[in-house]
């Protein structure tokens, strides 16, 4: 059992002006979150205040799921986006406008960790991904930022094995594939699919799933 434990933050935006029902859908959704996803949560409405907060929440065993309007986003990735304990960001709007899409496409081409959905589909993904985190948890690695030993607690003695897995996480992430990766990639699957399954090549189902591997070739 992982001693790990995920949780929630959310940064609303300046709602003075919006639809009285638009309000109460967003409330009702950060209701479900605790009582329904079994995830505890923390609102903001101020990007500054938040910063802070979870500047102070640097627990290794402690993680985050920030929740972000779109009308906040730009702000708040600037600032939380490589928190290590922050592990997805999910950036929604509530009414669909074609210049913040395009900027919301832009920057999750800079920040990795962003998800940018349409507020209907905000609790179905964040549950998704709390499960599937939750089966996972203790797969991760956990590092301690600092090295803290009997004779000296300095905090300037930093950890290494820290140091070089967060270098090891960002190289991967910023690799570029080759051109010729996902047909290696089709090639492995059909080769272990052809071996587990020891498939008889008159049997349609197998050949039909064989041949859509294929076609990402």
């Amino acid at each position: 059992m992982s001693s790990k434990t995920l949780q929630a933050t959310w940064i609303v935006s300046d709602n003075s002006n919006a639809d009285i029902s638009v309000l109460n859908n967003v409330k009702q959704t950060q209701q479900r979150l605790p009582t329904e996803l079994g995830l505890p949560l923390k609102v903001f409405d101020d990007v500054t205040d938040c910063t802070i907060a979870l500047g102070y929440s640097s627990s290794i065993t402690e993680k985050t799921i920030l929740i972000l309007d779109a009308n906040v986003a730009q702000e708040a990735l600037h600032l939380l986006h490589n928190l290590c304990h922050i592990v997805c960001i999910f950036v929604y709007w509530m009414d669909f406008d074609e210049n913040l899409s395009n900027s919301l496409e832009q920057l999750r081409s800079k920040y990795n960790k962003m998800v940018v959905l349409d507020f209907d589909h905000l609790l179905k993904r964040v549950q998704a991904f709390s499960e599937r985190w939750q089966r996972h948890a203790a797969d991760f690695f956990s590092f301690a930022t600092l090295y803290i030993g009997r004779l000296n607690r300095s905090s300037t003695n930093i950890n290494s094995s820290f140091l070089f897995s967060q270098l090891l996480v960002d190289l991967l992430l910023h690799m570029k594939p080759l051109e010729t990766d996902r047909v290696d990639f089709c090639t492995h699957c059909t080769k272990k699919y052809e071996e587990i399954y020891e498939i008889d090549q008159n049997e349609a189902y197998f050949k039909n799933v064989l041949e859509q591997i294929r076609k990402f070739q």
